[in-house]
């Protein structure tokens, strides 16, 4: 499976990886229903229920200043909701009461891995030198 580069930043704690790219995923979401309404900074934070400060890092990418909680409750309000998907628990349940499942379950995964590996590298050249680096400096320790 392709690593983010939350993997990098947070080797050997898969929980905060995960939550890193939960965050990264929904605030990348919600910035793009802002850029489809056409919302400033004013605008968002109405819509949102936010303040305007805080819709202007939640525009400009500022990941740290939002919890996951917070970027969840945001999601109604720009017309998204959120599907969880619990493939290691629900695979190793049916597993016991399945053999079969077992494997349809590695299927879904290889399908996955395969998806990821035909995207690896399309958004190579997208993001500026230093990105990451300016990224870095603005996420908690």
């Amino acid at each position: 499976m392709a690593n983010t580069v939350w993997h990098d930043l947070h080797q050997g704690d898969p929980g905060k990886i995960a939550q890193m790219e939960a965050r990264s995923y929904l605030m990348m979401a919600i910035n793009e229903r802002i850029r489809e309404e056409g919302w400033n900074g004013r605008q968002a934070a109405q819509h949102l229920g936010i303040t305007e400060p805080q819709a202007t890092a939640l525009m400009n990418g500022k990941l740290s200043k939002f919890s996951l909680d917070a970027l969840v409750k945001m999601l109604e309000p720009v017309g998204l909701v959120i599907s969880v998907e619990a493939d290691a628990i629900s695979t190793l349940n049916l597993a016991e009461a399945d053999p079969s499942a077992m494997h349809a379950g590695e299927a879904r995964r290889q399908r996955r891995r395969t998806a990821i590996a035909e995207l690896s590298g399309s958004l190579t050249g997208v993001f500026e030198p230093g990105y990451l680096d300016v990224l870095h400096q603005d996420w908690p320790e």
